[in-house]
């Protein structure tokens, strides 16, 4: 069931058929594919909210592969407001300390310089740039940030599913998100132009490595026009190559 502030609901029946022997799409994909073009209908306006299939309490261990998100999250965002966490360097230290997360420094702190997003098919698709003198750091999104660029290096320096972050210096809200960046025009919001922020990269948790997942995310980096294959930002020191 997809539904729409307006009070609009649309129902799917999805039924894929017994497996031939071939590999078989991924069901989510399908309804993806089929309620991604309707929320484009100016009823939704680009919202919905979705809900999906009935499950048992035996089959949800296995849906949530990835655990203690929100308790990590919790325990971060108490940390940032409490003021323990004002540098990207204090914040790789309290990933690693805390919630022995590993993550890298790809960029900066540079200056934040631009922002561009349009909204299509569902999407929020844009790209975020910093600068350091002459060189330049762009990220690339549909929603959640895909690819990130260094002018400086003939490769990117992560891909998705590796998370790509920024830590945004200075007083006031550190942690964004790519829309918290983008102002009303669709471009830099005013209020972060000009401040320093590092661009960092969190390993992937070992279940989005693998298998159908992995590939949705080299699906989509295929569309930005990065074909190359999956570098874990933890297995390799330069980035992704």
């Amino acid at each position: 069931f997809l539904a729409g502030e307006s009070g609009l609901c649309v129902e799917l029946g999805v039924r894929m058929p017994p497996p031939d022997g071939q590999p078989q799409e991924d069901v989510s994909t399908v309804v993806e594919q089929m309620l991604r073009p309707i929320l484009t209908n100016p009823q939704f306006g680009q919202f919905g909210g979705l809900a999906m299939w009935i499950m048992s309490p035996e089959q949800l261990g296995g849906a949530l592969p990835v655990r203690g998100t929100l308790s990590r999250a919790l325990k971060l965002g108490r940390a940032l407001q409490g003021g323990e966490v004002k540098t990207a360097e204090a914040m790789l230290d309290f990933l690693r300390r805390e919630l022995d997360i590993k993550g890298k420094l790809l960029f900066g702190p540079a200056t934040l310089a631009s922002a561009e997003v349009a909204t299509a098919g569902g999407f929020d698709l844009g790209k975020v740039s910093l600068e350091d003198g002459e060189r330049r750091c762009t990220v690339l999104y549909q929603n959640e940030s895909l690819l990130a660029w260094d002018s400086a290096v003939s490769h990117p320096l992560a891909t998705a599913p590796d998370a790509i972050s920024y830590f945004v210096e200075g007083d006031g809200q550190h942690v964004f998100s790519n829309g918290d960046l983008s102002g009303d025009d669709h471009g830099l919001d005013p209020a972060v132009r000009g401040r320093k922020a590092a661009v960092i990269a969190l390993p992937a948790a070992a279940p989005l490595r693998k298998g159908l997942i992995l590939q949705s995310f080299a699906d989509e980096l295929a569309q930005l026009g990065y074909l190359g294959p999956y570098a874990p930002v933890d297995a390799n020191p330069e980035g992704a190559r």
